[in-house]
């Protein structure tokens, strides 16, 4: 056994840090998600295209 797990935090010290990792690896993977998604459905309008023409398309005046 690891000298470090048996003696420096006790011996359920790996299994904490291995559910800390995990808790933090879905956090981030929930974080990537929530700000990916939605990305998927705004629709961004082209650079070069005027106002006047944007509102024209998109129902203004």
């Amino acid at each position: 056994m690891n000298w470090f797990t048996n003696y420096a935090f006790g011996s359920h010290a790996a299994e904490w840090l291995a559910l800390a990792v995990v808790i933090l690896l879905a956090l981030a993977l929930c974080t990537g998600t929530l700000k990916f998604i939605p990305s998927l459905f705004t629709h961004e309008r082209d650079a070069d295209e005027s106002e006047k023409d944007y509102w024209r398309i998109h129902g203004g005046e």
